[in-house]
């Protein structure tokens, strides 16, 4: 089922002392089973927060990428601080 949330992700700079602002990107889905709504925060938080969703697409674990990957689709969820 397209858009239904399957995991809730929260993400933060570990600096107490100047915490910065954080993003959470979707790496590695090849195939586009998967994407990333992100919440709104409050300018200023150091807090990303995100689902993760399905797509129209229904996973096929016979699909060549799948099957070459011993059955396994793997994917990542990247986390990048920014320096400003």
């Amino acid at each position: 089922m397209q858009g239904t949330s399957i995991l809730n992700i929260q993400a933060r700079d570990g600096d107490m002392g100047d915490p910065r602002n954080v993003l959470l990107t979707i790496e590695d889905d090849t195939l586009g089973y998967f994407s990333l709504v992100r919440h709104a925060h409050s300018p200023g938080s150091a807090i990303s927060v995100a689902d993760l969703v399905t797509s129209n697409k229904s996973i096929d674990r016979e699909h060549p990428d799948i099957l070459q990957n011993g059955g396994i689709y793997a994917f990542s969820i990247k986390v990048s601080i920014y320096l400003q």
